[in-house]
């Protein structure tokens, strides 16, 4: 016996036997009974195929016993699809992909904050000592030969100011003002003001002189020495000050100062001070006055006019000056004292020479007038120390400016105005 499988169309798929000829019975699950299929392509109920016939088959594959014939079947039509199975078990994960291309670089962060300082280096070897006497060091680096320079000026010179080109002398005796040029000393031109002129000061562009006999003060243009206006002060005025935006004048009959305003010569206010204030100087804060009758000075708030405080010094103060951390009163009874700006407090009394009067910081060194021995004393600012004392060429020196180089310093008793190297 021989079997074909599936050779019947879509109802009963399964295996089929030949029983000898041309009786064929049906085992498939599906079919259920056996069929008489008969040949020539005769189909027997029940119908379970669409086609069946039969043909010869190739000699010698036939089983012994049997007719040599084959069966052949048309292939039924699809059946429907079976419902999907479930899904299966998640495979493993795949190798990891090539890394993607590099972005392009974005913008640049904020800077860092800056590292720590480096070390200082070692100090290096001390330089061969000077020759003791003569010439100083630094007036032979400048050239300056000489000790000292006089230029008359006018009649009794008391205050002295710098204005950046210009040396600007106030003459008390004969009521004007001497320009002369810092470099050479040549007189640019003498200026009329009023009676009994005495203190000064520069305001960036215009000059200030206080008129002690006139009560007023006048302003000039500092460029040609035009005079711009004059203006009401206190009783007797005597030192000027400038604080950036007004101008301070020390009343010495009045015990009082009168702050004006530099851009119109208007009176802001009068302030109560002291005994007798002649001297004045500004700190960047505060004003400070000498009171030349009652031994002390006294400090204002710049802004307001109040009174910070007072403090004693020496006999009879006369000037006064800043040196960026500390204030500078020469007594013309005794020394010159220096304050601590900060609080008031004395730092020192330091001896110079006879009567000083008018003193200036050179950015290094204190500078004083001493009225009565005619000489100039300079002490080192940061210990009190005098470093040297110079005569000058004039007579009763008064008032003293710097002028970023020198030392200028007017003489009352010879109508002129020394001029000396200050390094």
């Amino acid at each position: 016996m021989t079997d074909w499988s599936n050779c019947f169309g879509p109802i009963a798929y399964g295996t089929w036997s030949i029983n000898g000829d041309n009786t064929y019975s049906d085992s498939a699950a599906g079919a259920g009974s056996s069929q008489i299929i008969g040949t020539g392509g005769t189909v027997a109920t029940p119908v379970t195929s669409t086609y069946v016939a039969t043909a010869p088959v190739v000699a010698g594959t036939a089983i012994p016993g049997t007719l040599p014939w084959a069966m052949m079947a048309q292939a039924g039509a699809t059946g429907a699809a079976g419902s999907a199975g479930p899904t299966g078990a998640t495979g493993p994960q795949g190798i990891e992909g090539l890394p993607g291309l590099t972005g392009p670089a974005g913008p640049a962060g904020p800077a860092g904050p800056q590292g720590p300082t480096g070390l200082s280096g070692p100090t290096g070897p001390q330089g061969p000592q000077g020759k003791s006497g003569g010439t100083p060091p630094g007036h032979v680096a400048l050239l300056q030969w000489w000790s000292s320079l006089t230029y008359s000026v006018g009649a009794n010179p008391y205050g002295v100011a710098f204005d950046g080109i210009s040396v600007w002398v106030v003459n008390g005796g004969s009521g004007t003002v001497t320009k002369l040029l810092a470099s050479t000393g040549a007189v640019v031109g003498a200026y009329s003001v009023g009676s009994g002129a005495y203190g000064i000061a520069f305001d960036g562009t215009n000059i200030w002189v206080a008129n002690s006999f006139g009560n007023t003060v006048t302003e000039l243009l500092a460029s040609t020495g035009a005079v711009i206006g004059t203006y009401s002060a206190g009783s007797k005025p005597a030192g000027v000050a400038f604080d950036g935006t007004n101008i301070w004048v020390a009343d010495y009959d009045g015990n009082t100062v009168t702050e004006l305003l530099a851009s119109t010569g208007a009176v802001i206010g009068t302030y109560t001070v002291g005994s007798q204030p002649i001297g004045i100087a500004f700190d960047g804060t505060n004003i400070w006055v000498a009171n030349s009758g009652s031994g002390s000075v006294t400090e204002l708030l710049a802004s307001s006019g109040a009174v910070v405080g007072t403090y004693s010094v020496g006999g009879s103060p006369q000037g006064v000056a800043f040196d960026g951390t500390n204030i500078w009163v020469t007594n013309s009874g005794n020394g010159v004292t220096k304050l601590l700006a900060s609080t008031g407090a004395v730092v020192g009394t330091y001896t110079v020479g006879s009567q000083p009067n008018g003193v200036a910081f050179d950015g290094t060194d204190i500078w004083v007038a001493n009225g009565g021995s005619n000489t100039v004393s300079k002490l080192l600012a940061s210990t009190g120390a005098v470093v040297g004392t110079y005569s000058m060429g004039g007579v009763n020196p008064q008032g003293v400016a710097f002028d970023g180089s020198n030392i200028w310093v007017a003489g009352t008793g010879s109508n002129t105005v020394s001029k000396l190297p200050a390094f």
